[in-house]
């Protein structure tokens, strides 16, 4: 599942919620995210929303990037690598090594069909 809404709304969305989870950090009263926001222009709940956005950030460097996986989950914000291939196999049925080679061999037969074509 891709996010729909606007980029601009999700922009937005994701402000607003790291500006609320950075001040919760801090201070154990602080206004938690409006996920009324959130949940609206998204349709996920604020964990779901982060969890989504880590997740699609995370396959993008898998399939483009030669970056270590542990180095890939540290980056979009897992300190637990583990955390990161459980989100990645709950939500796509395939581990993060399967989805690498899938988009390394999706690459080389689009490679190999430009070359055919242009001879």
């Amino acid at each position: 599942m891709r996010l729909t809404a606007s980029p601009d709304t999700i922009a937005n969305a994701a402000s607003s919620f790291q500006a609320g989870m950075g001040s919760a950090r801090y201070q154990a009263d602080a206004p938690r995210p409006n996920t009324g926001t959130i949940h609206a222009a998204t349709g996920m709940s604020p964990i779901r929303f982060l969890q989504q956005l880590r997740m699609e950030r995370a396959i993008e460097m898998l399939e483009t990037t030669s970056l270590p996986f542990e180095e890939v989950a540290y980056r979009v914000g897992y300190r637990d690598p583990s955390t990161l291939r459980a989100v990645i196999r709950q939500r796509l049925g395939v581990g993060p090594r399967e989805l690498r080679h899938r988009a390394r061999s999706a690459s080389a037969a689009k490679s190999v069909r430009g070359r055919s074509e242009a001879a």
